[in-house]
């Protein structure tokens, strides 16, 4: 069986070069994601929550080194757009796990009814 992590990762994958701003692309991440217990759902909102945070931290201290025209500033300015790559793939990753929760509420309140 596959493991949270390696899950996260593969998906995170997935999720780098597409746009974000589309609820099709969101719906097909969250297909891929599949229905899931609480405990998983919480555990991988967990680890989500952990990885952006520090990704994050990493952009803003990416942000005073990004300047002076120097070698090392080049490397901070292409560092930060790759990291800002990664956390616009995590973003897509978060809505689709909040898809994949509003579905869960649906189908739970049609089986209610």
């Amino acid at each position: 069986m596959e493991t949270i992590h390696a899950k996260f990762a593969a998906l995170l994958a997935s999720c780098r070069y597409i746009a974000p701003e589309n609820q099709e692309n969101i719906t097909k991440i969250a297909d891929k994601i599949g229905p899931m217990d609480r405990d998983t759902y919480l555990a991988f909102l967990s680890l989500w929550k952990a990885s952006y945070k520090a990704l994050t931290t990493e952009i803003r201290l990416l942000r005073s080194k990004r300047k002076g025209g120097t070698p090392e500033a080049e490397k901070a300015i292409s560092d930060a757009a790759a990291k800002t790559t990664d956390a616009r793939a995590m973003m897509l990753l978060r809505h689709a796990l909040k898809d994949l929760a509003r579905r869960h509420a649906r189908e739970k309140t049609a089986e209610a009814v």
